[in-house]
């Protein structure tokens, strides 16, 4: 696994990241969107080691990326996401892109 490969965590990461700043650039439009299911579809690799500090490692490659597959498969794998926020009594929230109704989930 190349060190610029991302994990699977590392794209969802991302995916909030720009959901987030969505919602930020929404709140200047009147044109508003609910956010509903997210699927991403991955390719990932994984890779067994075995003996001492082996175990299983999955990554998502990337278009072009060349790996040794001697040791490795592919395998498709989909993600859905059901975004919300947690509102102060720790109840979900759904979402919308850009939330102005009444300020944050926790009234704020």
């Amino acid at each position: 696994m190349a060190d610029e490969d991302p994990s699977i965590a590392d794209v969802i990461g991302e995916v909030r990241r720009q959901l987030e700043q969505a919602r930020a650039e929404g709140e200047k439009s009147s044109l508003r969107f609910d956010v509903g299911p997210v699927e991403l579809t991955f390719t990932v690799a994984v890779e067994k080691k075995n003996g001492v500090g082996g175990g299983l490692r999955i990554w998502v490659l990337q278009a072009g990326a060349k790996h040794d597959a001697s040791n490795t498969v592919t395998q498709t794998v989909t993600v859905t996401l059901s975004p919300y926020e947690v509102a102060a009594d720790g109840s979900h929230v759904p979402i919308d892109v850009a939330r102005l109704r009444h300020g944050r989930p926790d009234g704020t």
